[in-house]
């Protein structure tokens, strides 16, 4: 199975599904980093792929029927287990003052 990973999550998430032996396509890799969501889907009927997305809207069966997709699975990732922002951004803005 592959899995299609969407934008709105960690580049991350596709190396967890690879390193558990499965195959992972970040859409961001292939030219849908700013699709919208219907889009998306479609890209995962037509090539059979199970889409992992952090968006809720993805969960509703009246827009996204489960037995048209090979799979959607809907992850919530704690703030907690995000990496930290690499730089104070208030630092960055007053800085590019001129």
């Amino acid at each position: 199975m592959t899995f299609l990973v969407d934008a709105d999550l960690p580049r991350s998430a596709a190396d967890v599904v690879r390193r558990h032996g499965y195959h992972a396509v970040d859409v961001r890799d292939i030219g849908l980093r700013h699709a919208d969501d219907s889009e998306i889907a479609r890209h995962a009927q037509r090539e059979q792929q199970c889409l992992v997305t952090g968006d809720f809207d993805c969960a509703d069966i009246r827009n996204y029927p489960p037995q048209h997709y090979a799979g959607i699975v809907v992850l919530v990732i704690p703030p907690r287990l995000l990496p930290p922002i690499s730089h104070d951004c208030s630092r960055v803005s007053s800085s590019s003052r001129p």
